[in-house]
């Protein structure tokens, strides 16, 4: 079993990333080839738009601006090239996503990470991103949150990443 067949089709958790330094080994390529090249997009939500039906009080979250920056530290640690955006609105997160993994080889690894409020509704995960509130007035999941399928089904049209 090669190292490819192990990341394939992995969601790499914040308990994974710790593990990680303890076998970096394992993301390397062979001595006489070049690094892999390792590619984190980090994106959170704390900062959300609020509705009368939904204020923004209630909504905002405090920890995740250290979420990202703990998960940031960890992944330099490792040698990972690291794509920020805080307090992310739905378009910003798909659009930057898919503009940067076009451009990654074959073999690199990418990690996607998100933290924010998300939910389960019918049987779909969805995240929740900072515009949430104000695209969810019409009562639409679908168009206000993210659906975890729509960033695994990149991996489909863009080889090159790895979740």
């Amino acid at each position: 079993l090669s190292w490819r067949n192990i990341w394939e089709n992995v969601i790499i958790s914040m308990c994974d990333i710790a593990n990680l330094k303890q076998c970096q080994e394992c993301l390397l390529i062979n001595e006489e080839e070049n690094f892999m090249q390792k590619k984190a997009f980090l994106f959170s939500a704390g900062d959300y738009e609020g509705t009368l039906r939904f204020p923004k009080s209630k909504l905002d979250l405090l920890g995740t601006k250290y979420d990202i920056a703990a998960m940031e530290k960890r992944l330099k640690q490792i040698d990972f090239s690291i794509i920020k955006k805080e307090d992310a609105k739905k378009n910003e997160l798909l659009s930057m996503i898919q503009q940067e993994i076009v451009s990654l080889p074959q073999d690199s690894i990418s990690v996607v990470y998100y933290t924010g409020h998300g939910g389960h509704c019918n049987g779909i995960n969805y995240i929740y991103p900072t515009d949430f509130a104000t695209v969810y007035e019409n009562n639409n999941i679908n168009d206000a949150g993210i659906d975890i399928k729509e960033i695994i089904e990149m991996k489909r049209k863009f080889p090159a990443m790895k979740l």
